[in-house]
């Protein structure tokens, strides 16, 4: 299975800001339950914008297998 590098949200850190979702190009990310989601992996362009204005370091990049 090929790798990709992907956003992950840890929920515990998440404060619901809004920013990261504002941020995303692609418009795969939401609030739920006042935390922000991805709503679909396979669309992340693993390019990391929203970890790196996320003010609570809620969301990190990391590598996920995704079928070819």
């Amino acid at each position: 299975m090929p790798k990709k590098v992907i956003a992950k949200i840890d929920p515990e850190k998440c404060i619901g800001c809004n920013l990261c979702i504002d941020l995303c190009p692609l418009k795969i990310l939401e609030l739920k339950d006042d935390k922000a989601v991805m709503t679909d992996e396979a669309r992340c362009d693993g390019l990391g914008g929203c970890a790196r204005i996320c003010p609570q370091q809620a969301i990190e990049m990391v590598e996920k297998d995704f079928p070819s």
